[in-house]
């Protein structure tokens, strides 16, 4: 099986174009809302009414998109701060293990244990 591990930055890097990409969907999407207003003025009747709720509700969600590539984005960020930071935790205690081993190891030497 492959190894799994996270590369510090690339995260980042992925955050960066997710972020540089929401005002552009939210362009196509305000685009498309326009041409599909336009198309369903010729709509007569009920199913122009049922047709029109559906895209109602479907712009309705459509419009959360940004917010939720922004928050998307934040948890990318995360994920780079938190692992940034746990292997700094892990070197700093891996030194810490090895002093003490080294100082053991010495101690053995002199005859001090």
């Amino acid at each position: 099986m492959g190894e799994i591990r996270i590369v510090i930055g690339q995260q980042t890097q992925a955050a960066k174009l997710v972020e540089a990409r929401i005002k552009e969907l939210q362009g196509i999407l305000t685009g498309l809302g326009g041409k599909l207003d336009e198309a369903t003025e010729t709509f007569k009747g009920s199913a122009a009414q049922g047709f029109g709720e559906a895209i109602t509700e479907w712009f309705e969600n459509t419009a959360k998109l940004g917010e939720q590539m922004a928050e998307y984005a934040g948890g990318l960020y995360a994920i780079d701060l938190i692992h940034q930071g746990n292997d700094e935790g892990t070197a700093a205690g891996g030194r810490s293990l090895e002093d003490m081993l080294s100082s053991q190891a010495l101690a053995k030497l002199d005859g001090r244990s």
